[in-house]
């Protein structure tokens, strides 16, 4: 297949609906997801080596974030005041 079918969301998707029966669905989207895995990497380390260092920089957080397992979960919490009489009025 050609680097153009694996960037084209449109292809992978009729690609997938329309595979070959001898591959189990699972088993194709495991392989798929293996492929663009390995270029998702190689993207990123282009992006980490970038010369403007803010993407560069942005980049690293990223990835460090990222490594080996979940990312860093961050949470925002938002405190309010809420008027009862006020709602259902």
């Amino acid at each position: 297949l050609s680097d153009e079918e694996y960037t084209d969301a449109s292809s992978r998707g009729y690609r997938i609906a329309k595979k070959s029966q001898s591959i189990p669905t699972l088993q194709y989207i495991d392989d798929s997801l293996q492929q663009i895995g390995a270029e998702a990497i190689q993207v990123l380390a282009d992006l980490v080596h970038s010369d403007d260092e803010a993407i560069a920089t942005r980049n690293v957080h990223y990835a460090i974030d990222h490594i080996r397992g979940k990312a860093v979960q961050k949470s925002v919490s938002i405190t309010g005041k809420l008027n009862i009489q006020s709602v259902l009025d």
